[in-house]
């Protein structure tokens, strides 16, 4: 049986709490113990370990949505994920897209969102500390219509239908749940992550700017990012550019630009 077909079946006997059959083939009991006894053994410890890790990296989900739903929600995960990684700390890469396939995305559409921003957050919390390059160089090179911006690799660009990085972000910040930000979901909602200074910082971003930092990390020029968004936004003056510009020099997004 190989490891994946194992740990699947695994995590199902523990859950439904009746050992598949050709499972016990597997497992070899210690002392008086029988096939039954080593899960009756593991069971509660194994669900509490793995729903803790889920815990760990999804706590804005759980606050969202209550200790006893996310319970069931991470079983029921667990079982149909089983995880190719050994570190329970990595648990969780496909619980996003988990939610957005389950029923209760119906009643929260913006749930499978709040568990991708706390991915994202772990993401860039394990990232590499790499400071980008300062305000006083960023200053101090010349910048053309043909420059060319390479980011840190803890940047991420959000866009969605829905507000839920302020909602993660007010979730986060312990308000209480009548002042948590609503969604118009005629429009769409942009926010950044990344690293600086050693700090996961989250920034809400307008559309002209998201426009135009996706477009840089995409590998743009700057002449070609501006005529662009001149076709989209009507208002593209130097001041905005200018005011993009102390963002990304001023939280170090850099890594470099020629």
């Amino acid at each position: 049986m190989k490891f994946k077909d194992f740990q699947k079946q695994f995590a199902e006997s523990i859950s439904s709490n009746v050992v598949m059959e050709n499972l016990g083939e597997h497992i070899e009991p210690v002392g008086r113990l029988n096939v039954e006894g080593v899960f009756s053994t593991y069971r509660d410890d194994y669900q509490a370990r793995l729903t803790s890790a889920l815990s760990h990296n999804f706590e804005t989900v759980e606050q969202l949505v209550g200790k006893e739903l996310f319970f069931q929600l991470a079983m029921n995960y667990v079982v149909t994920h089983p995880s190719p990684h050994f570190d329970l700390g990595m648990l969780g890469d496909d619980f996003p897209a988990f939610l957005k396939n389950h029923p209760i995305s119906v009643e929260l559409p913006e749930l499978y969102i709040i568990a991708q921003c706390d991915l994202d957050f772990w993401q860039v919390f394990n990232s590499p500390s790499e400071q980008g390059i300062s305000a006083e160089e960023f200053a101090s090179k010349e910048i053309s219509e043909k420059s060319k911006f390479q980011f840190v690799p803890s940047f991420i660009l959000r866009q969605e239908k829905v507000n839920a990085g302020a909602l993660w972000q007010d979730i986060r910040d312990q308000k209480p749940s009548s002042e948590w930000s609503q969604s118009d979901h005629s429009k769409n909602y942009f926010w950044s992550v990344y690293k600086s200074n050693s700090q996961v910082k989250f920034k809400i971003i307008d559309p002209f700017s998201f426009k135009i930092l996706h477009l840089l990390s995409n590998n743009s020029c700057l002449g070609e990012a501006i005529e662009c968004v001149s076709k989209e936004f009507t208002d593209t003056s130097p001041d905005k550019i200018q005011s993009l510009f102390a963002f990304m020099a001023n939280e170090r997004i850099l890594h470099k630009f020629d």
